[in-house]
């Protein structure tokens, strides 16, 4: 009879030991509180009638953080921080750090009433993302575009998000900005839910990506049937709020949803340059296919370019202002695709246009930026993929995919976590990590520096996490905790 096992088997130590299977993770703590992040936390969070609870909003929002980053997606996952015993002691440590001797009391008085570990229970996390209860959700409903008003903790999520893109603006400086706007669906089976416009249940989150600094500066919860062109201009006033105040000049980039004249003027008049995608509407159509030949210039080995002299009459001139933007369209060749039985192929997903005979692909972009036609080009569709990526690693790396219940506040604060998850470890690569780590998805982090065994002991009245001889994260451990002592705090 062939042998189906290997030559081992498991055993339940006799005893119950400090060890961990996160020995790296502590780092992100050190990490927060080295730019302050744990004092804007308390500040945006915490209120006066939390002062009696044993788990304060702040508290509760570090251990879903912390959950995030090594792997968790749902609330039942920080059982499996709770069982792990390191981890449980370190956190107990940093809950306690800082309180003095009446208050250190009272917490242990506390937990010892309510019988509770070193995380928040499952109750105690579902009541913090539901405490804005149903405030502002009457006009939800499909067939209707509505964006509910952010509750106070997703407004104390996104204040918590200002103060960690200032620390790391604060600690890596850029002369300018560009800001990616776009939108992504989250497929879900929430009863609640509605349906978008590729014909699934979803919420769909517009987001605004701040790209030199690789973070996300401002997300909006939205339902599924919301289109993704409604009141974006909302959605930047807000995200040029969340901008440090020294970041001047600022350029945005975005596809053909942000193609609203109102914007475009907006932007015009607050000196934002921008490049947005344009529709190939009849009017556009029009005016490219009258382009002569010799207006097209080589782009690259498959794509040539044009201006475009169009002018929508929505674009009104005053004698105060006066709006000029460029219209550019670029055209790739397509050779004749066939069908079965010899049939030409009736349509595509993307706008096409017959120029002598020949069906080519058309893409236009609007802007006010006095670049070269190929330079402009080039830089508009630089944003194409970062925003994407980032939008792969919140739904699948973090937990931003896996929503919680079917409460829309308790949806968006739980969206709002793995925002801030997500540039907590773009920071985090950024300064302090060394170079080779700067671009490597959460996965990598997770392999080289999250998942480390290790024991946690307790010596001299302070904590000791002991790494196995040898172990190549010593090194990189003990390099990012020194970067961490050289960073400057967050500003305010």
């Amino acid at each position: 009879m062939p042998q189906k096992l290997l030559g081992y088997k498991y055993e339940e130590s006799k005893r119950l030991s400090a060890l961990s299977g996160y020995a790296g993770l502590p780092v992100f703590l050190d990490f927060l509180r080295g730019l302050q992040i744990d004092k804007v936390m308390r500040q945006e969070l915490d209120t006066s009638e939390h002062t009696d609870c044993l788990w304060k909003p702040s508290e509760i929002v570090t251990n879903l953080l912390l959950l995030n980053l090594a792997g968790g997606e749902n609330v039942d996952d920080l059982q499996s921080l709770q069982a792990d015993s390191g981890i449980s002691r370190l956190l107990e440590k940093y809950n306690e750090a800082g309180l003095s001797a009446a208050a250190l009391r009272k917490r242990r008085e506390l937990k010892r009433r309510q019988s509770a570990g070193s995380v928040p229970a499952a109750s105690t996390v579902f009541r913090f993302l539901k405490r804005d209860g149903e405030i502002g959700l009457e006009g939800r409903g499909q067939g209707k575009a509505y964006i509910p008003v952010p509750g106070p903790t997703a407004e104390g999520l996104c204040g918590v998000n200002n103060g960690l893109i200032s620390g790391l603006c604060a600690n890596r400086e850029y002369k300018s900005v560009t800001l990616d706007i776009d939108a992504t669906l989250i497929e879900t089976h929430k009863r609640e839910s509605l349906y978008g416009y590729k014909g699934f249940a979803a919420y769909q989150p517009m987001n605004v990506w701040l790209a030199e600094q690789r973070v996300m500066l401002y997300t909006e919860f939205r339902d599924g049937n919301v289109p993704a062109n409604y009141a974006v201009k909302s959605v930047l006033e807000r995200a040029l709020c969340c901008l440090p105040k020294t970041y001047k000049p600022v350029f945005l980039r975005s596809d053909t949803a942000v193609y609203q004249i109102d914007l475009l003027k907006f932007c015009d008049d607050d000196n934002i340059k921008f490049a947005v995608g344009c529709p190939i509407s009849v009017e556009m159509r029009k005016e490219i296919r009258a382009l002569p030949e010799s207006a097209w210039n080589k782009l690259d080995d498959k794509r040539q370019y044009a201006e475009v002299c169009f002018v929508p009459s929505s674009i009104g001139t005053t004698k105060k202002r006066k709006y000029e933007f460029r219209y550019l369209a670029t055209r790739e060749y397509m050779p004749g695709q066939r069908r079965l039985f010899d049939e030409l192929e009736p349509e595509h997903p993307f706008p096409v246009i017959e120029f002598n005979g020949d069906n080519y692909k058309v893409h236009a972009l609007v802007s006010n930026r006095d670049l070269a036609g190929p330079e402009l080009i080039k830089w508009y569709y630089n944003r194409c993929g970062n925003s994407e990526e980032a939008h792969g690693v919140l739904k699948n790396d973090l937990a931003g995919g896996t929503l919680p219940c079917g409460n829309f506040h308790a949806n968006a604060n739980w969206w709002w976590l793995a925002v801030i998850a997500h540039n907590i470890h773009s920071a985090f690569k950024l300064l302090c990590c060394e170079e080779s780590l700067h671009k490597s998805r959460l996965k990598r982090i997770r392999f080289q520096i999250i998942n480390i065994p290790g024991l946690v002991i307790e010596h001299a009245r302070s904590l000791v996490v002991r790494l196995n001889a040898g172990e190549s994260a010593f090194r990189l451990l003990t390099g990012i905790r020194r970067a961490i002592c050289g960073l400057r705090p967050c500003p305010g």
